[in-house]
């Protein structure tokens, strides 16, 4: 038996929606609410007044001779009340009251709850109108009956002398000692009976009613009523807010969050999410946010990519030494984070590269403020060697850039020449990084070019302006040309947002009046290596003296990771091993082994390099190693 479909509702992805398209809930809410107020101000004030009428007493006697036990007597006395607001309602009435106030008014008669009142209720633009339309109209009802009943009586009374009349005519006609005389004389009698009790009855005194409660001029109209109708609209504006809210997050293709990122790239690692520079002043100028702003949300996330990157590089099998950095299409950030990442890398110590590969809109050299009249496009053309167009960053030790250079006609076929690659390749066999400021992949093919020539290929979006159809189509693409895609990068994205994972926190975890130091981090000696000065400034290295085996790890193991705060010896010394570090980066540098040290274990030069994060690790290192040689010589 096929099991019935089942409506899975989502309370977390129904409130992520709303949150995200708040401002179309509000925009609904008020929109309405303003629409609302402003009919009801238009509309003209309609105002009310309400008369009372006891219901005469004649209708309550005859509910109580006519009882039946057949009816209740509630039943008859409500069809007698109907039967009433039918005459009030009749043209009789009516007349009257047209000739009293010159119109019929717009009046509704209704029986008052729990009382014998009927109540008539007036409305008017005119709020002394509606009280005297109220009273008229009662007054006309209460006159309307009076006469009414008072014609019955006479009618009744008349009846009645009529035979008795017509009864003495038939006796006087009779000769006398007739025996129809005494029947008749009996009949007579009893009519004058009834006559009598008709008179004494007071009806003629009941059939009036009278008025409780006069109509008195509103103060206030009843209609319209802008509170109650701007609720209304505010409800109204609610519902269809959340109606247009989900139809449009339905037909939104842009990419919005990290989930959305992954399943647009099929499943590509997203290797940080970076939140939007709040105080870049113009966006149309190149602004470094890890330079300028190093404890901000941003740079903190530049770093957290900078770590990734780094691990990956560390790869025997596929060693990331050249990245692409690209995207679907223009303005998503391709050199903002292709210059936040070298900043960030070369602040770790890294010697970085960072090459202008967009030729046709060439934007990396203005985040440094560097000029852009040579660079990579005068090497391809043979005009100058890459030495000459290299550039360096100032105040970022380690941190070069070989602009894009003039732009050329025809920026495929130069991408298309050998010399493109064997560019990229002298620059991997000098620096520790090359990070490639590449075009979009979508409106030109430069970038599957490129693609060929480089380690890794990371993939950007920027949030609620790329879309899923053109990213998807551009990893479609860059597969097709075998790209080795390493990962994707979510910018823009709003701080508060549904994928805000607490960025906006690290201006709290620095501690006040330090600017970023710790009380216990001291500064950098002069002479230290190039990016230790701003690392020790951020409070991000100790000095630790080597630590026994099964002593708590120190801040320094905790950024090489688990295995090093373990005390695995092996494994920090397979981190900064031979393979592991470029011949030419100043880091570390390999000599001959000296002191009885194993083969194979880098030694520090003295200098720049020596007070270093990755120079101290080595150091420990070497003092671990050390002293596990001399234990094994003395047991041998």
């Amino acid at each position: 038996m096929d099991s019935e479909p089942q409506f899975d509702f989502d309370a977390r992805e129904f409130l992520r929606v709303l949150r995200r398209r708040k401002l179309v809930v509000l925009a609904s809410i008020l929109v309405l609410v303003a629409l609302g107020v402003g009919l009801s101000l238009l509309q003209t004030p309609v105002y009310s007044a309400k008369t009372t009428v006891l219901i005469p007493q004649d209708v309550r006697d005859s509910v109580n001779q006519n009882a039946n036990p057949g009816v209740s007597t509630p039943d008859l006395l409500d069809r007698q009340l109907q039967n009433e607001i039918s005459f009030a309602q009749g043209d009789r009435v009516r007349g009257a009251v047209r000739k009293s106030v010159g119109l019929v008014p717009d009046v509704s008669i209704a029986l008052v709850p729990n009382t014998d009142e009927l109540a008539f209720s007036a409305n008017s633009g005119d709020p002394a109108g509606a009280a005297n339309q109220a009273n008229a109209y009662a007054r006309a009802y209460l006159d309307q009956r009076r006469k009414s009943k008072t014609a019955n009586f006479f009618k009744t009374a008349q009846t009645v002398f009529d035979e008795i009349r017509s009864l003495r005519t038939k006796k006087a006609s009779l000769p006398p000692g007739d025996p129809q005389v005494a029947g008749i004389q009996q009949s007579i009698i009893n009519l004058q009976g009834s006559l009598g009790d008709l008179r004494a009855s007071g009806q003629l005194s009941k059939v009036g009613g009278d008025i409780v409660r006069q109509a008195t001029t509103p103060e206030s109209p009843v209609s319209p009523n802008i509170p109650r109708n701007g609720l209304i609209a505010a409800i109204l504006g609610l519902v269809l807010g959340i109606a247009l809210a989900f139809a449009r997050d339905r037909f939104d293709d842009s990419i919005k969050s990290k989930t959305e990122l992954e399943e647009a790239t099929g499943g590509l690692t997203v290797m940080a999410l970076i939140p939007r520079a709040e105080d870049w002043p113009d966006p149309d100028q190149g602004y470094v946010v890890s330079s300028e702003s190093p404890h901000s949300p941003s740079a903190e996330s530049y770093r957290t990519l900078r770590v990734s990157l780094q691990i990956r590089a560390r790869s025997k099998e596929n060693p990331l030494r050249a990245l692409a950095l690209t995207s679907p299409g223009a303005a998503e950030g391709k050199s903002a984070t292709v210059a936040n990442l070298g900043v960030a890398l070369a602040r770790a110590g890294q010697r970085v590269v960072v090459v202008g590969c967009d030729l046709r809109r060439p934007r990396i050299q203005s985040f440094f403020g560097l000029e852009n009249s040579m660079g990579f496009t005068s090497v391809l053309l043979g005009e100058s060697t890459p030495d000459d167009v290299l550039q360096e960053v100032e105040g970022v030790p380690g941190l070069s850039v070989m602009a894009s250079g003039p732009v050329v006609p025809d920026p495929s076929e130069l991408l298309s020449l050998s010399t493109a690659q064997r560019v990229i390749e002298y620059l991997k066999a000098r620096w520790d990084f090359v990070l490639v400021d590449c075009p979009p992949v979508l409106p030109v093919p430069d970038m599957l070019q490129i693609s060929q020539m480089v380690d890794g290929v990371m993939v950007l979006a920027a949030a609620r302006r790329s879309t899923k159809r053109s990213l998807s189509r551009a990893i479609e693409l860059l597969e097709q040309a075998g790209a080795p895609l390493v990962g994707s990068v979510l910018n823009d994205v709003r701080s508060g947002g549904e994928d805000d994972y607490g960025y906006g926190s690290y201006d709290a975890y620095y501690a006040s009046g330090q600017d970023g130091r710790t009380a216990s981090t001291p500064r950098a000696a002069p002479g230290a290596g190039a990016g230790e000065p701003r690392m020790a400034e951020r409070g991000l290295l100790e000095e630790h003296e080597p630590r026994e085996p099964g002593q708590p790890a120190g801040q320094n193991d905790e950024l090489l990771g688990a295995n090093a705060a373990a005390g695995d010896s092996a494994n920090i010394a397979a981190a900064v091993a031979p393979d592991a570090i470029h011949p030419g980066s100043p880091v570390a540098s390999r000599q001959p082994p000296s002191n009885g040290l194993p083969s194979g274990v880098p030694v520090l030069p003295s200098g720049a390099g020596s007070t270093s994060l990755l120079g101290r690790v080595m150091r420990r290192t070497s003092r671990r190693l050390s002293g596990a040689t001399s234990a094994e010589d003395s047991d041998r």
